[in-house]
């Protein structure tokens, strides 16, 4: 399900919750793609020592940590 969340000088992203299936195929590269520097190194460094099998983990729930990023940042849902 998409959601359009906004901040107060009006920049608007549109985010999806529940299972990211971009996440499932591409890894890190979600968060590299959408600027989300920590969460980029945070799977990097999850990744490497269990082999990739803690991106199945992040599928579940990747989108939920970039909301919650999202909201502490200053946006909001319309």
């Amino acid at each position: 399900m998409k959601r359009i969340m906004k901040n107060q000088i009006g920049q608007v992203r549109v985010v999806k919750e529940g299972f990211s299936w971009t996440t499932f195929f591409f890894g890190a590269f979600v968060p590299l793609c959408r600027g989300d520097w920590k969460w980029f190194l945070i799977m990097i460094i999850a990744t490497i020592p269990t082999f990739g099998i803690s991106n199945f983990l992040f599928c579940f729930l990747y989108n939920k940590f970039y909301i919650n990023d999202l909201l502490k940042e200053g946006y909001r849902f319309e």
